[in-house]
């Protein structure tokens, strides 16, 4: 087949990276490359208004679906999200090259945490710079978003025996070994010391944040450091910072974790490590709805009669490459389904028929022959007279 040439008789129209083509588009969902491009298409007017629910209305989305399709091209790292000074409510983003892996360190404003915030007074940043181009202000945002971080964390340190006494001296330290030492019902080890310095000197918390953290792991009947480390980088990756706002990530979370346990007709218990691995996959990197995910789950239900993460797992990993991003797109899919396993199940019943009749008469096993019987009976007469 002749390859087809291609014109272009339009200018009214905007550039997409080649990279993005080839690369970023083909793994992302279908409904996040839409508002992806529809971002690329604000720079060629600046009038146009932007905001969450603006984005949601244009594409028939929820709320909920724009921040995550937001999130995923930040950490797909081709956009950044900018915040005000308080870093809860974002008012501009940034369009990034491409090619430029190593944006994060060049983006002004970034924290220690790793989130991007900007002064509601200054409007340095709403300019074009280099490869990274403004869009423009995001009014009226209804709803407050915390992104996770992306990029990477440094490596924890080894502290000494020296270093631990010196930041054991301090009193703010010295008080919340101490109720530590509490919470856990044991003495610390080096070990535990150096993880809890960790916290409030490379993740930056308060101490009330790393004592709220450690009563909350003790009351999850989690009492190991490593455990507690685990959810300290979880919270520092969401971008919290206080108590208020780790109250709302563990309502958000035990909600999630929730509603996949009684779907699972799981009541007894709550979910182990590995289980919360594959929930958290499931919200955090396919980004699905919890109608989705409770969705796998009560299909895994009706195929294997009993819990079962990893075939929920296969599910939903069987929708995220198919760009599965609402329930309704499910009836499609299992039309497609259904028709697939019929057309297989006619085509078997047809070879099946063929065989059978075929095999009915052993005789009709063998090419039949022709005889003349006419030509036979001369041949008798003949041969008797």
């Amino acid at each position: 087949m002749k390859s087809l040439i291609l014109n272009n008789n339009n200018s009214n129209s905007i550039i997409v990276s080649n990279i993005f083509l080839d690369k970023f588009m083909p793994e992302a969902n279908g409904e996040f490359v839409k508002i992806y491009l529809y971002l690329i298409r604000c720079i060629s007017d600046s009038s146009m208004q932007i905001s969450i629910s603006l984005l949601a209305d244009k594409f028939n989305h929820t709320e909920n679906d724009v921040i995550r399709a937001l999130r995923y091209w930040e950490k797909s790292g081709l956009i950044s999200l900018l915040y005000d000074a308080n870093k809860k409510e974002l008012v501009s983003i940034t369009l990034l090259s491409s090619e430029d892996t190593n944006y994060i360190n060049e983006i002004p404003g970034k924290n220690s945490n790793n989130r991007s915030t900007i002064d509601n007074t200054s409007d340095d940043y709403s300019k074009s710079n280099n490869n990274h181009t403004v869009i423009h202000e995001v009014p009226n945002i209804d709803v407050p978003i915390i992104i996770e971080s992306i990029a990477e964390r440094k490596p924890k340190p080894t502290y000494t025996s020296s270093q631990l006494k010196q930041f054991a001296q301090k009193d703010d330290l010295s008080q919340l070994l101490y109720i530590a030492q509490k919470y856990l019902g044991k003495t610390l080890t080096s070990t535990e010391t150096n993880s809890i310095i960790y916290f409030y000197e490379s993740l930056k918390f308060p101490s009330d944040l790393i004592e709220f953290l450690i009563e909350y792991c003790v009351s999850k009947e989690h009492k190991s450091m490593r455990y507690i480390e685990k959810v300290a980088l979880s919270w520092a990756d969401a971008g919290i910072e206080n108590i208020s706002q780790a109250k709302k990530e563990i309502t958000f979370h035990n909600n999630n974790m929730f509603s996949v346990m009684k779907a699972f007709g799981i009541s007894n218990r709550n979910p182990g490590i590995r289980e919360q691995e594959f929930i958290n996959k499931w919200n955090d990197v396919y980004c699905f709805d919890s109608e989705i995910i409770i969705e796998a789950c009560n299909r895994t239900i009706q195929v294997t009669h009993q819990p079962s993460f990893e075939y929920a797992d296969s599910i939903l990993s069987k929708w995220k490459e198919k760009n599965i991003s609402r329930l309704s797109e499910l009836k499609s899919l299992d039309e497609q389904y259904v028709q697939s396993k019929n057309s297989k199940e006619r085509t078997g019943t047809q070879k099946s028929t063929v065989s059978s009749n075929l095999s009915s008469n052993k005789f009709n096993n063998f090419t039949q022959r022709d005889y003349n019987y006419d030509e036979l009976e001369k041949q008798l007469i003949g041969n008797n007279s």
